[in-house]
């Protein structure tokens, strides 16, 4: 499969999965309501003296800038490994769960 067609694929993933997106998940750049606010409560109102506890990272998901979203318990996010763009999926430990 050619890298527009991975790519459109792996649009239509999100876009469909977005659209089932429940008020409690970050489906989109800058959140719920694209004003980078969330509503959840009970969150910090200052952080910790240096910086809130790293839970995981990930490493190999090539160059360029991505944002995440985050819809029913899975993280997506986005890399360009060569010439190809590659949609990555993690559940919230920060394990993979796939890559398109």
């Amino acid at each position: 499969m050619n890298c527009l067609k991975r790519m459109n694929t792996a649009f239509l993933v999100v876009i469909l999965t977005v659209s089932v997106a429940g008020a409690v998940d970050w489906p989109q750049f800058r959140g719920p309501t694209r004003d980078g606010l969330s509503p959840e409560t009970g969150l910090l109102k200052k952080w910790p003296a240096g910086g809130p506890k790293e839970l995981w990272s990930v490493d190999g998901l090539g160059v360029g800038y991505s944002s995440v979203a985050v819809v029913d318990g899975t993280i997506y996010t986005t890399g360009m490994i060569g010439k190809e763009g590659v949609l990555f999926a993690f559940d919230l430990k920060g394990n993979p769960k796939y890559k398109v």
